[in-house]
């Protein structure tokens, strides 16, 4: 209900631009019929949409992961990390083979176990007050760290292990122990953080998914125009920011609602 709408509407919508030739260097790459099938049955997608079709094959496997730990809850965390190795191997052989990176959840596996494993760990050290004090106090400072820590800041600079994306970005252990240890705080509901529970957080928070989807085209568009370029970002963010609002009011939440609903509907009816 979250992920669905939105994306499906877009991968459409931009279909048709090229497709029609109205926008046919429209920044969603589209084109063609193999595109769409591909992005619509989820295996890969282009430019920005790339992350979605990662998290829905997540989701399958998780699946997976569900059912053998409901069937051996003594070996849960084994199972976990068992599926964990397994799924990251094909990346493994294509990395080595092909030097590339395959363009599948494979190749990001790992920050998703590791978010199903602190799931798992939150009960067991929810009720530590050692665990909360530290959440407490390391929270604004992993915020600090994280946001000084970006990829392509430190790219500015030479601080990171090579020019390649995935390299830097994706295999630097700074990375992960920065974004690990925010992660950890934010859990524990850490005291430093609790300024991003505030409305205005929460709201960039409800529109996220619309900022991310929407953010990319909008640059583009502003940045061809005769705007000076001091007005062009502020611009961009403007009508980004609206465009994420009425798509979350008028589209997304209806929609999820509508499929929550049908899911709700068929529960009921097989329960009875």
């Amino acid at each position: 209900g979250r992920v669905f709408p939105l994306y499906v509407a877009l991968i459409l919508a931009s279909f048709f631009l090229i497709a029609t030739g109205l926008k046919t260097d429209f920044h969603y790459r589209v084109e063609g019929a193999v595109v769409l099938t591909e992005a619509l049955l989820f295996l890969r997608a282009p430019n920005e949409f790339w992350t979605i079709p990662v998290e829905v094959q997540f989701y399958c496997l998780f699946l997976m992961v569900w059912w053998v730990s409901r069937r051996t809850p003594q070996r849960e965390l084994s199972a976990l990390f068992i599926f964990w190795g397994l799924s990251t191997v094909p990346s493994i052989v294509y990395w080595i083979v092909k030097e590339g990176v395959l363009p599948l959840v494979t190749t990001y596996a790992t920050p998703f176990f590791l978010g199903v494993l602190f799931a798992k760990l939150l009960h067991r050290v929810r009720s530590s007050q050692w665990h909360q004090r530290s959440a407490d106090r390391l929270g604004l400072i992993f915020f600090v760290a994280v946001l000084v820590n970006l990829p392509s800041l430190r790219l500015e600079y030479g601080i990171v292990l090579g020019d390649g994306f995935y390299l830097r970005t994706w295999l630097d252990p700074l990375n992960w122990m920065l974004v690990l240890g925010l992660f950890y705080c934010a859990m524990l509901n850490g005291s430093s953080l609790r300024f991003l529970g505030g409305k205005l957080t929460s709201y960039f928070g409800n529109i996220s998914y619309a900022l991310y989807l929407f953010h990319y085209p909008v640059l583009i568009a502003v940045t061809e125009t005769e705007l000076p370029n001091a007005l062009k970002f502020p611009t961009a963010l403007c009508i980004v920011i609206f465009l994420a609002h009425v798509s979350g009011r008028y589209f997304e939440v209806p929609a999820a609602a509508a499929i929550r609903k049908i899911g709700a509907s068929k529960a009921r009816v097989s329960s009875e």
